[in-house]
């Protein structure tokens, strides 16, 4: 087992090994049925034109033969942080025929973040594009590779490649000048490794399910797509990457699959919603969603610390999420335990923003609270006491947190100042008065 796993116990790896869960094959293995089956169906489209099954099969598996070719391997880890392209399907399944770990990113994250990831994880590479809204994704990487020895090259995507001051490093290669290279590595090797606003343009009569993920779908936003597209379900569905996946069923009621997010996928996820105390609350209750089960983990990769806060000892994930289980027997979203604010999908950790505004030395305190926003549902408020005779404007304030090279959309879009911040009864700053004060203001 690779160093830093969270072992799952014997009897529990056990059960899910008798009852189906887990087949004990690569992960690439359960996508080959399906690649062949439909191999001259259309599997994606972006920008560059349409692809098949068959072609998605075929250049991730050139691209897998290169890998090998540089040397890369099962249980190598290589940070993706690619866009929603074609290249980003190949460059997966790539990955995962020759067992190598996929470390995703999103586009969003910058060096602070992906520095991080190569640290913990010890992956070997990264592939990102070459330039992004403005942003140079390739200088970037440089400067993360400098700090981190362990990664030997970097995937560059993109018509311009690498920018020019990284083009003579011959650790920055294009993706698309490996997909026309001539591989070494036989195929035998390969093998033995171990909606839009003009949606009416658009002839979208096989489409039957878009499922909507992230964050609550807002009713009218789910009437649209159904009056736009009538013979389609469109399925509301919680999950998260540490495993648990819920989603509402087709034989739901009506109002069932409009107002929940729905129940697990197998029965043997173990679902309890708890207190503070760690009780189980009644149905209809709101309560913390624990979880354990066959494809949830059991511990964050070489994080042991982490990880005696946020699992139980008998192996339950603390989600900080906020269920209420309805009569139904699917779930309602309630909001969340952990300091989280979710801004369109994206989570900020309000604790890592606060910790980097208290390094200006205008700042005396500061609280990072969510208030509400018709778009992204939550967008984020910098909450400031400065110190005595010190001023600081919104615009000053991002600028000295774009320092620290962290994800745009963990950036603050509204500061308020206060002579003190409010206190709870235990003496903690009152984020929920805040918040409301927030939305009061809004409103």
């Amino acid at each position: 087992m690779l160093d830093g796993v969270t072992p799952v116990p014997a009897d529990f790896a056990a059960r899910c090994r008798e009852r189906g869960y887990w087949a004990d094959q690569p992960l690439f293995e359960g996508f080959t049925g399906a690649l062949a089956r439909y191999a001259g169906r259309t599997a994606l489209v972006d920008e560059t034109g349409s692809v098949t099954y068959r072609e998605l099969s075929d250049r991730s598996a050139h691209l897998a033969r290169i890998l090998l070719d540089l040397g890369f391997g099962p249980l190598d880890r290589i940070i993706v942080q690619l866009p929603n392209t074609a290249m980003f399907a190949y460059l997966y399944f790539a990955l995962q025929r020759i067992g190598a770990a996929p470390v995703l990113a999103l586009p969003g994250h910058r060096k602070r973040e992906i520095t991080q990831f190569a640290e913990i994880s010890g992956a070997r590479a990264l592939a990102v594009p070459a330039a992004t809204r403005g942003f140079d994704f390739t200088a970037m990487a440089a400067e993360v590779m400098a700090s981190n020895p362990a990664l030997e090259l970097c995937f560059v995507l993109g018509a311009d490649g690498p920018q020019p001051e990284t083009l003579p490093d011959p650790r920055f290669l294009r993706l698309e000048e490996l997909l026309e290279r001539e591989p070494r590595a036989s195929a035998q090797a390969l093998a033995e490794v171990t909606i839009d606003p003009a949606i009416a343009e658009y002839d979208l009569s096989c489409l039957r399910v878009i499922q909507s993920g992230g964050q609550r779908l807002q009713p009218e936003v789910r009437l649209r797509a159904e009056r736009a597209l009538p013979g389609c379900f469109i399925q509301e569905n919680f999950g998260m990457a540490e495993g648990l996946i819920m989603f509402v069923r087709s034989t739901d009621p009506p109002d069932v699959r409009r107002e929940t997010c729905g129940r697990p996928v197998s029965p043997d996820d173990e679902v309890y919603l708890v207190d503070e105390d760690g009780n189980v609350v009644p149905d209809g209750e709101p309560g913390e969603l624990i979880v354990r089960g066959p494809y949830t983990l059991r511990g964050y990769f070489r994080s042991p610390e982490h990880n005696a806060r946020a699992f139980t000892a008998d192996g339950f994930y603390r989600s900080g999420d906020l269920l209420r289980k309805m009569p139904s027997g699917n779930y309602v979203v309630e909001g969340r335990v952990k300091d989280l604010i979710n801004r369109g999908g994206e989570k900020i950790s309000a604790e890592e923003v606060e910790n980097l505004i208290l390094a200006h030395p205008a700042v005396l305190n500061v609280a990072c609270v969510p208030y509400p926003d018709p778009v992204l549902g939550e967008r984020m408020c910098a909450c400031l006491v400065l110190r005595d005779g010190r001023s600081l404007s919104l615009e000053e304030l991002v600028t000295f947190l774009l320092s620290f090279e962290i994800a745009t959309f963990k950036l603050p879009e509204r500061v308020a100042f206060f002579d003190t911040l409010p206190l709870s009864g235990f003496g903690k700053v009152s984020k929920s008065e805040l918040a409301a004060r927030l939305a009061s203001d809004a409103s």
